[in-house]
C-alpha cells in the first residue's frame, strides 16, 4: 500500500469521523420526543442534554486541548475514539435518564479534544499540495451530518428506538478507529500552543470580531434549532414521518450554503460579511 494512498485514507477516516462527531451533537434534536416518552418527560427536559454538551464543548476544548498538548497524536485519536464508542454503548444501556445525560458529558469530552485537533492533523496527513482539499474533505464530513446522519438516525430511531441509533454511531466509531489504528502514522504533538500565548490574540481586535459574529450566530442558530422537532410535530402538526423530511430539507439548504459560500467567497469576502 503506497504511502500517498494511506495518507488519503487516513484524511477520509478524519472525513467520515467529522460525520459521526457532528452527527452524535445533532442527533438528540430529531429523537427529543421519542427519548422524552421513554423517560416520562418533557422535550424541555430532555433538552437539557444538548444544552449541558454545548457548554461543555464551549468551556472546555481550550483547556482540553492544553491538558492534552504533549501526548502524541496518533494515541490521543485512537484513545478519543475508544471512548467516544464506550459512551454511545452507555448512552443504548441507559436505564434512567440520569445516565443517559452521563454519557452524553462523556461524548462531549471526547467531542472538545477531537475538534481542537483534527484539522490540523488533515493538513498534516495530506499528500503535498494537497492540505485545501483534504479540509474540503472534513468540511464535506461535517455538512454530511445534517444532510445525512440527522435524518438516517431520525429514521432509525422512529422504527427501532432512539437507543439504536447511538449505538450504531458508536459502531461507526469503531470502525473508524480501526482504520486510523490500520493506516495513520504516528504524529508528534507540533504547535500546539500554551496559555502564555492566549494574551497576544486578545490584542487582535479582528479575530475578536470574529469571534463575537461566531458565538452569536451559532446561538441564535442552534437556540432555533434544537427544539425544531417536537415544535414540528406539537405546533406545525406534521407526521412523524414528515419530520425527517424537514431535516433532510434543513440540512440540503445548509449544504447548498456551505457549496455557494466555498464558490463564491473568495471572489467577494466583503459582500459575505455585511450579508
Amino acid at each position: 500500500m503506497t504511502s500517498t494512498f494511506k495518507q488519503w485514507v487516513s484524511v477520509c477516516a478524519l472525513a467520515v469521523g467529522a460525520f459521526i462527531f457532528n452527527t452524535t451533537e445533532y442527533i438528540p434534536i430529531a429523537l427529543l420526543s421519542d427519548i422524552g416518552q421513554s423517560f416520562g418527560k418533557a422535550a424541555t427536559e430532555v433538552g437539557m442534554m444538548i444544552t449541558v454538551y454545548a457548554w461543555i464543548v464551549a468551556l472546555l476544548s481550550l483547556p482540553l486541548m492544553l491538558m492534552t498538548k504533549n501526548i502524541e497524536r496518533r494515541k490521543l485519536l485512537l484513545m478519543l475514539f475508544a471512548l467516544f464508542a464506550l459512551f454511545h454503548a452507555l448512552s443504548f444501556f441507559s436505564w434512567n435518564f440520569n445516565i443517559l445525560l452521563v454519557s452524553r458529558i462523556g461524548i462531549a469530552l471526547t467531542h472538545a479534544v477531537f475538534w481542537s485537533i483534527t484539522a490540523s492533523l488533515a493538513v498534516r496527513l495530506a499528500p503535498a499540495g494537497k492540505t485545501n482539499q483534504a479540509l474540503g474533505l472534513l468540511s464535506t464530513g461535517t455538512v454530511l451530518a445534517m444532510v445525512l446522519g440527522i435524518p438516517l438516525g431520525r429514521v432509525v430511531g422512529q422504527y427501532f428506538g432512539w437507543q439504536l441509533s447511538f449505538l450504531l454511531i458508536g459502531v461507526c466509531a469503531a470502525g473508524v478507529m480501526l482504520v486510523l489504528a490500520k493506516n495513520l502514522p504516528a504524529l508528534p504533538s507540533q504547535n500546539t500552543g500554551s496559555l502564555s500565548s492566549l494574551p497576544s490574540l486578545f490584542k487582535r481586535r479582528n479575530l475578536m470580531l470574529l469571534y463575537t459574529m461566531t458565538v452569536l450566530i451559532i446561538t441564535a442558530h442552534f437556540t432555533a434549532y434544537s427544539y425544531i422537532e417536537p415544535f414540528v410535530l406539537q405546533v406545525g402538526g406534521f407526521k412523524a414521518e414528515q419530520v425527517t423530511i424537514v431535516l433532510s430539507l434543513y440540512g440540503l439548504a445548509g449544504f447548498a450554503a456551505s457549496y455557494l459560500f466555498g464558490k463564491w467567497f473568495a471572489k467577494s469576502q466583503r459582500l459575505f460579511m455585511l450579508g
